[in-house]
């Protein structure tokens, strides 16, 4: 099977929201049908998180561990010293959106230091 990488206008929902974005695609040259790209689709995810990111502000996984080495914490002490689940440090810094209510709480530390 011949593939090929193309522009395709993909929308996605986050949280409600529909975002719409230009990813990558790689699609099967014969049939212009879409063929899984397990890089291209994470790529494409991450797009559309930087969109929604740049819309209402949320913290990025980098914007957090540099927040968290800020004060000289593990990634332990600092869910500690928020009252999260390890678990919710974890996911956030590899990438998933904070939740708004943690987000705001990250934006107060933030505010503060």
């Amino acid at each position: 099977m011949s593939t090929k990488v193309i522009p395709l206008k993909e929308t996605y929902t986050i949280r409600g929201e529909e975002i719409a974005i230009t990813a990558s695609a790689r699609i099967n040259v014969e049939t212009g049908k879409p063929v899984f790209d397990q890089q291209l689709d994470d790529a494409a995810i991450e797009q559309t998180f930087a969109v929604c990111r740049g819309r209402h502000d949320y913290f990025s996984s980098q914007d957090i561990v540099t927040l968290r080495k800020q004060i000289n914490l593990t990634q332990s002490e600092f869910a500690d010293m928020l009252g999260w689940n390890l678990t919710t440090v974890v996911s956030y810094e590899a990438g998933a959106l904070p939740s708004e209510a943690n987000n705001a709480v990250l934006h107060a530390l933030q505010d503060k230091l």
